[in-house]
């Protein structure tokens, strides 16, 4: 192995080993199998409740232009993803509902080994088939940039009478139903059921939580509330209506001309919009059951949670299987330093202390970038529009009180935790990202204007300051 072969590429805060450790598609057998072709191999450095994570991004480009000429010569393979993704996300949502808010201290060891093995292998495999669509986009940004450049040179632009920005929005937003959508239409039903009998609110709003508490849970909480639920239900429901966005899709491409190829492409851009967002959603279920097992598993041994959330998988099993656990000290030693070498969900290399020391500085290149002080930035458009306001930069759960409504929120990438943060925002803008990011979905879903993939914009712009989103060009200026 060459010295310094492996450089940054990806930085997530409030996240742990454990929770990640479903997310380990890129560097498996699985991948390698399904491309017919060596998967990518990652390091992560883990240090508190943060990750920085290390690939070599030239492979990982190579990788990238063989999903996106897999995607132009058809789209049979992708949707046979979609197929298989579905049966496995309907098996584990089904596992997780039957719990809902079960107390785990109720449940035996064998019965909570033998499910959580099922729905962390089929996390894993989701995370396989949706990082697809991620090696393709997210680093290089190169699947958006192939879209971009088929509307820009499509021969019937200026029939469509639509900018860039919305186009692209409207030719890659998944016309499949997401968790989120299946919970939305129970509250709507909901909803037309309390009109005719109101007595039923509190009866109503247990089942809600508990067939779907888990849906924004992210990697550490928290959970779904009653009072968010019965805001829900308060509200006005808008739920997803596929035909129109289906009807928008096909008549775009008419006016745009688009050959075979081309349409190709879109339609795979919104296989990948669709498998990321459901892969995500039934990762929140099983990173919920992972909070719950390790409050069973402190209450059990007395060790803190905050350190368990350095087991391994394989770990997590043989507690449940053989009472078998690391100690504390090596936990402890864990969470203040180490480096994780995955090989899929199950087979993970460990390594702490001097040994970890010594690993960063051979292999691991920190790339750190130049800031050069700009009073514009410019990344990507997730969704279109324009906003001004002022900026509140949140990473971390414990940063969504400073975001006030309609202010501008800006992030390394966004998680489901940081939900309540993007409902009061009226922009979003992000370092890191491509379409099938995590602040693009969203975004798309509350019609507010985003910017992903600055690489930047965390280090440039501070709380407070005043600047334009125009996310129609994927430019935002400093005022």
């Amino acid at each position: 192995m060459r010295n310094k072969i492996y450089k940054r590429g990806h930085t997530e805060i409030g996240v742990t080993p454990l929770t990640q450790s479903i997310n380990y598609g890129y560097p498996s057998q699985e991948m390698g199998r399904l491309l017919k072709m060596k998967p990518i191999f990652f390091a992560s450095i883990y240090k508190n409740e943060g990750v920085e994570i290390f690939w070599d991004l030239n492979y990982w480009a190579k990788v990238a232009w063989v999903i996106i000429n897999k995607a132009g010569r058809g789209t049979g393979f992708f949707n046979r993803l979609v197929v298989r993704s579905d049966k496995l996300k309907n098996q584990t949502i089904k596992i997780i509902q039957e719990y809902g808010l079960t107390d785990f201290n109720e449940i035996p060891n064998n019965k909570l080994a033998e499910d959580l093995k099922v729905i962390s292998y089929n996390a894993f495999l989701l995370s396989v088939y949706s990082q697809l669509g991620q090696i393709a986009d997210t680093v290089h940004g190169i699947f958006t940039s192939t879209l971009e450049n088929i509307i820009k040179e499509a021969p019937g632009l200026k029939k469509t009478r639509l900018d860039i920005g919305h186009i692209f929005n409207i030719l890659t937003t998944s016309t499949k139903y997401l968790p989120s959508d299946e919970r939305q239409i129970e509250l709507k039903s909901i909803q037309y059921k309390l009109k005719k009998d109101s007595s039923k609110r509190k009866e109503f709003i247990d089942r809600v939580l508990s067939r779907w508490f888990w849906l924004n849970f992210g990697h550490l909480g928290p959970a779904m509330s009653r009072t968010e639920v019965s805001k829900i239900i308060d509200s006005k429901i808008r739920l997803k209506s596929i035909k129109n966005i289906s009807k928008k899709q096909i008549t775009i491409e008419k006016k745009l001309g688009l050959t075979a190829k081309e349409r190709r492409m879109f339609e795979v851009s919104r296989i990948f919009v669709y498998l990321k967002g459901m892969r995500e959603q039934v990762c929140n279920g099983v990173n919920a059951f992972l909070n719950k097992l390790t409050k069973k598993i402190q209450l059990e041994t007395g060790i803190d949670r905050k350190y368990l959330m350095y087991l391994s998988m394989e770990e997590c099993l043989d507690y449940l299987q053989k009472n078998k656990l690391p100690s504390k000290n090596i936990l402890m030693k864990r969470r203040k330093l180490s480096v994780w070498i995955p090989k899929d969900v199950f087979n993970t290399e460990i390594i702490i202390g001097i040994n970890a020391d010594k690993y960063i500085k051979d292999h691991l290149d920190f790339n750190e970038t130049n800031i050069v002080e700009s009073s514009e930035i410019s990344g990507r458009v997730g969704y279109p529009g324009k906003v001004i306001g002022r900026t509140r930069i949140i990473n971390h759960v414990s940063e969504i009180r400073k975001i006030k409504k309609g202010e501008i929120m800006v992030s390394l990438q966004t998680m489901p935790e940081l939900l309540p943060a993007m409902n009061k925002a009226s922009a979003i803008i992000t370092d890191i990202g491509g379409i099938t990011s995590h602040a693009a979905i969203v975004s798309r879903e509350l019609k507010i204007p985003c910017v992903i993939g600055t690489k930047i914009a965390t280090k440039v712009l501070k709380d407070g300051d005043k600047v334009e989103v125009d996310a129609t060009n994927g430019i935002i200026k400093k005022i």
